[in-house]
């Protein structure tokens, strides 16, 4: 949110709260035939923690990671070299 300039999200949906909407919010694009804003699928996935052990890459391979602060505000301004 920093490095795009915007304000971090304001609320934390818990798992249950986010799937009972997705639930409705399926259920309602059903009824309009529309795409939901929300599908059970996304609150899962956004719900869920990952984890990821990188010490054999950097074992073996050899390779090197940059903070993620530092990878979020090269992302940032390159979405903002390309739609400028």
């Amino acid at each position: 949110a920093d490095a795009l300039g915007v304000a971090p999200p304001r609320v934390t949906l818990p798992r249950g709260p986010a799937m009972i909407l997705a639930v409705a919010s399926e259920g309602i694009a059903a009824l309009t035939r529309s795409r939901p804003l929300l599908t059970r699928e996304t609150a899962r996935t956004a719900s869920a923690v990952y984890r990821y052990r990188n010490h054999k890459a950097i074992e073996e391979l050899g390779c090197t990671f940059r903070p993620f602060a530092e990878t979020a505000e090269r992302i940032a301004q390159h979405l903002q070299m390309a739609t400028s």
